[in-house]
């Protein structure tokens, strides 16, 4: 059976699974940058066609459900290892049994779909809080962030409309990328160099004010470091404004 190789973007990744859908056979979906050759397993490279991935879209969205889709780009977006066949299975499945498919929870394909989307969804949500921004010289708003997963588009989406008189940047340090919003848009843009970052004036004051409050809000007697670190996860407290940083 072939195993199908796309170039990593969800378009990509959408494109693979059209193929085979077509082709009716599939050993494998994975990133060329993922590709492990594999003894009689014939490799077919997919070639991103904007057109056929948004065609495969709407037959999620229409007939399985706009729920669906969003299982399949969160997943995506998890980078985890191992799932392009289980997203085929998902889609391939759920395209003859329509929204009915997420019902099945005992199928090995759904719950690892269902996982991954999980594991996203919990990022955007927990990292919703704990964004710290800060005011660039120019007036943008910057957050630089190291997520498990690639989910600084949905936040972006998601200050967009917090923050829409705003222009900002979420930046992703550990992946090399940024998303800017402005005027009611969200696209990708060439992250900031770190060490050239000028700040705003007034941005050194306004962060020592925050940590002041912070310090003062806290009781002293109630402090749990162990709570504290499943709330907010070492990971995350380089850059946030408030927290003691780790020592490295």
């Amino acid at each position: 059976m072939p195993q199908y190789l796309h170039d990593g973007s969800f378009d990509g990744l959408l494109c693979a699974v059209s193929a085979a859908l077509q082709n009716g056979t599939v050993d494998d979906i994975v990133p060329e940058e993922q590709r492990q050759a594999l003894l009689f397993c014939e490799e077919i490279c997919i070639k991103t066609d904007e057109a056929v991935a948004r065609e495969i879209a709407g037959r999620i969205r229409n007939e399985i459900s706009k729920q669906a889709f969003r299982h399949i780009m969160y997943t995506h977006l998890s980078e985890l290892p191992n799932l392009g066949k289980a997203v085929f299975n998902y889609i391939s499945e759920g395209l003859h049994r329509g929204a009915s498919i997420d019902h099945w929870h005992a199928d090995p394909s759904v719950r690892a779909v269902h996982e991954a989307c999980r594991k996203t969804t919990h990022e955007i949500h927990r990292l919703k809080g704990l964004l710290r921004f800060r005011e660039l010289a120019d007036g943008t708003l910057w957050a630089p962030v190291e997520p498990d997963h690639q989910v600084i588009i949905p936040l972006a989406l998601h200050f967009r409309k917090r923050l829409s008189e705003e222009q900002g940047i979420i930046h992703d340090v550990k992946r090399g990328i940024a998303v800017e919003w402005k005027n009611g848009s969200v696209r990708y843009v060439d992250p900031p160099v770190i060490p050239e970052i000028s700040l705003a004036g007034n941005e050194q004051e306004i962060q020592q004010l925050w940590q002041t409050y912070h310090r003062a809000g806290t009781i002293q007697e109630r402090i749990n470091p162990r709570l504290q670190k499943q709330f907010m996860p070492l990971r995350y407290w380089k850059w946030l404004t408030e927290t003691v940083k780790p020592e490295s």
